[in-house]
């Protein structure tokens, strides 16, 4: 199973497929990091929480606009792997299967960066 996973993923532009998404994860993440600190230890004023909204604002703008500007392009070539490639789909078969995966399709975990701030 892991070999046939591997083997089908060689070939699949992840970074077509999921345009800066690390990007997206290093910054949500560096903000729940720093919104945890201002609240463990006891310093959650609304400055504090208000300054740190505007810190993640400014970090967080320009790789979410080139995710959304760039979300046509992978749902198309996502459409195109999933028409043109029978492993393609067999490996979206076992990916569905994962417990991991919440039986959520490539499709649905390509709109999610969108439609946690919409």
């Amino acid at each position: 199973k892991q070999w046939y996973q591997r083997r089908v993923r060689a070939d699949i532009d992840e970074s077509l497929l999921f345009p800066n998404v690390n990007k997206l994860y290093k910054v949500s993440n560096a903000f729940s990091f720093e919104l945890y600190k201002v609240f463990k230890e006891g310093n959650a004023t609304d400055e504090s929480v208000i300054h740190a909204l505007q810190e993640f604002s400014k970090k967080f703008h320009h790789p979410y606009q080139r995710y959304c500007l760039n979300y046509t392009r992978a749902a198309k070539y996502l459409k195109s792997l999933k028409t043109e490639r029978s492993d393609f789909r067999e490996y979206e078969k076992l990916c569905l299967e994962d417990a991991r995966c919440k039986k959520r399709q490539l499709s649905d975990l390509l709109i999610c960066p969108m439609q946690h701030l919409m």
